[in-house]
């Protein structure tokens, strides 16, 4: 045999053991034989097919299908998450010598002057919050970790917790503003005897005390404010971290979601806010016990922001909600995992995803009480936010129904929906950049059909 042609055949091996190796390391970790740790290092769609161009659906199939398919020759890679995750600890920590270096802290460029609104606040309807965030009462500062090109990270002390800026200017970002406010309110519109309720899951950057933190970062408090009063729903609320103290106390430290503490304020807010109009549904469920939380210590909770950055100076433990719901139909409808957590059987790796592990709730669609009173049905229009609250809201209601635009892909038909099940009440809830902005191009409105 000739010396090319073993090269040649050498490289064919090669080639074909990587052809091979990533789609079984991908099953492997799907099943759960292996464990490899998410990057999140996702490739959206090169093209998003509008709903009324030709064969949009098809084409779009295509696009997810190549995207997903570069995911798995990508980061099933032999070798490639630890190079990755060196990489990008050597990328940060040159950023941060830099600006240490140079004799200054790390600062975003300064946007645009825009005009603030702070009447605007009245407006909102938000049962136990105050009308305008408060500025923290000790000085924070702010140390920018990592800039992407998508999201600018920052580290905050002395609270010692991690936060991200998305990265616009009002005229970059008022295209897809308006055209979500539009289809928002198309959806309001379509189903005038249903009542239609949003609640808008606040991030930092729409603070007014960000603004004296981060003085140098785009602010989006100016949208938020409008986009509260540009929705013609039955009530709108948000969120409330109008002060550093309620980010910590609400929100994981190191991840974009909220924590117990929050998700049953934003559970509570929104109970509060729909009893108003329906007194039927009743309050919010209570805690037990005298903090209403379960606590695990042994767990270091590092979430997405830690993940993306491979920071692990900070970190904190699970607090999960300690509270009785009432029965549905389906015993198994609610799974946590808290016999596994006390057990001491949980992922222990340094980035483990605890948010999505604990309340594996993110498949489920329908929620049932056994014991039907109130007459109502609801429908939760979510994010992964809604996982950690999802079950809690579904026990004021006969029946909860689940739509994860996200995840549920598929054009949803949502005028015969609500025929077909007798929805009662709707609520849009989402994180505020993907609800406002659809910044991830995975929040496409438009395919919520009302015709």
């Amino acid at each position: 045999m000739k010396r090319n042609d073993i090269y040649i055949y050498a490289m064919m091996f090669v080639f074909l053991i990587i052809f091979l190796w990533c789609p079984v390391m991908y099953a492997f970790d799907g099943l759960g034989v292996i464990y490899i740790e998410d990057l999140r290092n996702y490739k959206d769609p090169d093209k998003v097919y509008e709903e009324d161009e030709f064969l949009a659906d098809f084409f779009n199939s295509i696009e997810k299908g190549k995207a997903g398919l570069h995911d798995i020759y990508t980061n099933y890679l032999p070798f490639y998450s630890r190079l990755v995750a060196y990489m990008q600890n050597i990328d940060r920590n040159s950023q941060i010598k830099l600006m240490e270096l140079m004799g200054k802290k790390p600062s975003a460029p300064k946007p645009e002057d825009t005009s603030k609104n702070p009447e605007a606040a009245e407006v909102l309807e938000n049962e136990g919050q105050e009308e305008a965030p408060k500025k923290p009462p000790v000085k924070v500062e702010a140390q920018l970790l990592y800039d992407d090109n998508f999201h600018r990270y920052y580290a905050f002390e002395p609270y010692q917790f991690l936060d991200r800026w998305i990265i616009g200017t009002e005229k970059s970002l008022r295209k897809n503003f308006d055209r979500q406010v539009e289809n928002i309110n198309r959806i309001i519109y379509a189903e005038p005897g249903v009542n239609f309720y949003v609640y808008i899951l606040t991030r930092m950057q729409d603070t007014e005390y960000a603004i004296d933190i981060v003085p140098n970062e785009f602010s989006t408090l100016d949208f938020f404010y409008e986009f509260a009063n540009s929705l013609d729903a039955k009530g709108v609320g948000w969120f409330d971290i109008d002060t550093v103290e309620k980010r910590v106390e609400r929100v994981f430290r190191t991840d974009h979601h909220w924590a117990a503490l929050g998700a049953y304020s934003g559970y509570a807010d929104i109970i509060n806010m729909m009893k108003k109009n329906t007194p039927e549904i009743g309050g919010p469920l209570p805690t037990n016990g005298e903090t209403g939380l379960i606590r695990f210590d042994d767990v270091k909770e590092r979430g997405s922001f830690a993940a993306v950055l491979r920071y692990e100076d900070y970190y904190e433990p699970l607090l999960v909600l300690d509270i009785t719901l009432p029965a549905f139909t389906d015993p198994n409808v609610h799974i946590d995992a808290y016999d596994q957590y006390a057990a001491g059987k949980f992922d222990k790796s340094t980035y483990a995803d605890h948010y999505s592990a604990y309340y594996n709730s993110s498949g489920q669609r329908y929620y049932s009480l056994k014991n039907k009173t109130t007459g109502r049905n609801l429908l939760i229009i979510g994010d992964s936010y809604s996982w950690w609250s999802n079950w809690l809201l579904a026990a004021n209601f006969d029946n909860t129904y689940i739509y994860l635009p996200p995840w549920d892909q598929q054009n949803f038909q949502y005028s015969q929906f609500v025929a077909d099940n007798n929805i009662t009440d709707v609520v849009l809830m989402q994180f505020s950049d993907r609800l406002m902005f659809d910044y991830y191009s995975d929040n496409n409105l438009s395919r919520v059909k009302t015709d």
